[in-house]
């Protein structure tokens, strides 16, 4: 418990850093007075992953119903004290996760990445060998 604590902690003095721009705060502020978070207003995920958050387009991850992102099914990840979807995967695999649906469904994985890992996160992404 002391451990998520403090990892939500972190992430939230990460996106605090992030949001440094004036004209990003002014949406910010905007979003609060209406009742929604930023990521709600844009249409957007906020991922936090292993401490550092990405952010994509719902419409991106739509395309792909059959992945944990895709579906409803992610819904159990959200946290609602950091506002961002939270999973402790290995973040360096994650970006090119993040890549799949960015590139509509095309990634490269580095050679150096161990095929287990890269095989345990794509499984419970559910992201499978065919959809590469």
């Amino acid at each position: 418990k002391q451990w998520y604590q403090r990892r939500v902690r972190e992430v939230k003095k990460q996106r605090k850093k992030s949001r440094v721009a004036e004209n990003e705060e002014n949406k910010l502020n905007r979003s609060r007075a209406r009742g929604m978070t930023a990521a709600q207003e844009y249409d957007v995920m906020e991922i936090c992953v292993a401490g550092e958050v990405f952010i994509i387009p719902r419409t991106r991850v739509a395309r792909y119903p059959q992945t944990l992102l895709g579906s409803p099914e992610v819904e159990r990840y959200y946290e609602p004290s950091i506002g961002a979807y939270f999973f402790d995967r290995n973040r360096t695999v994650f970006e090119y996760i993040m890549r799949f649906y960015l590139s509509d469904g095309l990634i490269e994985f580095p050679t150096h990445l161990n095929e287990n890992l890269l095989q345990m996160e794509l499984d419970f992404f559910g992201i499978g060998w065919r959809d590469l």
